[in-house]
């Protein structure tokens, strides 16, 4: 008979593995194990992934355990140390899970511990594990190298994400911040367009003045011709004289009409081009979000570990950019470096010549060139210069923060794979 022992120790988490005993496997058992009796190393990710925060506070409040007040970490331990023995609340966790996941127990209880494991690794590269990881846990029949493998698995990916969320919330926060910024030049512009408004209508409130002072001033005009026309005698050089200083004003008013006219389509300009510029500024901000959002939302069903790990280090190697949006540079150079990569950024512009980009590739340790923002023939220049350089060139569909995102953090030791340290 054989003697399985898993030794746990904590800081971080760690599981070690031995056998003792005869060489004699005994025959895996068929039952599952309960909540409280699957391996302690199981226990706190079973909470954290299996289970909700809104459906860790439901099951509390049923074992009229109150919630108010406590944090989320306080609600886990709750629930974890629970898992020690049989009690309300480790029977709710067990029967609530157990429903949950009816269907894919009722799968994959009675298959065999190969085709298990397949299908365990096919539902963590999709992302889907929840499922098979509970019934992993309450499986009694699945040997210790199949719990260490799924174990591990799960342990890494929640460094991965407590990393990657750490990162992204300073993108959102750097984001925010710039948006607040948007938001404040916008409530300026629009003062400055109902400003321009104002002045648009007092305008045409006072040409509206002059044209009608113009009409009267021109009916007063005819009539004057009309009395010169009957009086030839010696006050004809006086009305002649009226008549005159008549013209001059009727010209001066005329002038003055003209200039208000041109002032009234000089503003129009302006405020159509702070109304183009203000819109440009709200679509981009509108799209920097919904990305980030995006980003997140991917990782928000993933439970934090206790401790930081770093999914990947860049170690220092040189990342060149060729493109991407301009404006999105500083959140590109924050990306790298904060997976400890050197930043190097080239707008894609060839016109000029290729020597500033021959420069800058030579130099770099790996280059990304996304294809949606550059030129056919940018492009082709920097796959020549990286093959003529030997240098790794990952093409983009995007240059979105997501797709670069996730070959920098989920998929770095891809793009830096075979770049040597400079």
């Amino acid at each position: 008979m054989q003697e399985n022992a898993l030794l746990k120790s904590h800081g971080p988490h760690r599981i070690e593995l031995r056998e003792t005993g005869c060489a004699t496997e005994a025959p895996p058992r068929l039952t599952r194990q309960r909540f409280w009796e699957i391996d302690s190393f199981f226990k706190c990710p079973v909470v954290g992934m299996c289970l909700s925060l809104a459906e860790q506070r439901q099951l509390l409040k049923k074992a009229d355990i109150s919630v108010k007040r406590r944090s989320t970490f306080e609600i886990h331990e709750i629930l974890v140390a629970s898992s020690d023995g049989e009690n309300l609340v480790s029977r709710r966790v067990d029967i609530f899970l157990n429903g949950k996941f009816k269907r894919e127990i009722i799968f994959l209880e009675g298959i065999r511990e190969r085709d298990f494991l397949d299908h365990w690794r096919a539902c963590f590269e999709s992302g889907d594990m929840k499922a098979a990881f509970w019934v992993a846990a309450t499986r009694s029949d699945l040997s210790i190298d199949t719990k260490r493998e799924i174990f591990g698995d799960v342990h890494m990916e929640m460094h991965n994400t407590g990393d990657h969320m750490a990162r992204l919330k300073r993108l959102l926060a750097r984001e925010q911040g710039m948006r607040k910024k948007a938001d404040e030049r916008h409530k300026n512009e629009v003062g400055c367009r109902k400003t321009v408004q104002k002045e648009k209508a007092d305008m045409e409130v006072a040409l509206k003045q002059l044209m009608t002072k113009l009409a009267l001033m021109e009916t007063e005009n005819a009539s004057l011709n009309h009395e010169i026309m009957k009086l030839r005698s010696g006050a004809y050089e006086v009305i002649e004289e009226e008549n005159k200083r008549m013209r001059e004003e009727i010209e001066e008013l005329s002038r003055k009409v003209s200039d208000y006219a041109h002032r009234l389509i000089v503003l129009e300009k302006e405020n159509g081009r702070l109304l183009e510029k203000w819109s440009r500024q709200r679509d981009l901000s509108a799209h920097i979000k919904d990305e980030m959002e995006d980003v997140i939302e991917q990782c928000r069903d993933m439970s934090e570990c206790e401790e930081s790990c770093p999914s990947f280090d860049l170690c220092r190697k040189r990342v060149l950019i060729v493109g991407g949006v301009t404006r999105m540079e500083s959140l590109y150079r924050e990306m790298v470096e904060g997976s400890g990569g050197i930043f190097e950024y080239h707008d894609g512009n060839i016109k000029n010549g290729s020597r500033k980009l021959e420069s800058s590739l030579k130099r770099a340790d790996v280059v990304l060139c996304p294809v949606n923002c550059n030129s056919h023939a940018a492009c082709q220049m920097v796959k020549k210069l990286g093959k003529k350089y030997n240098k790794p060139i990952r093409m983009l569909a995007s240059s979105g923060l997501n797709g670069i995102s996730s070959l920098l953090g989920g998929n770095g030791r891809q793009a830096t794979e075979g770049v040597k340290s400079r």
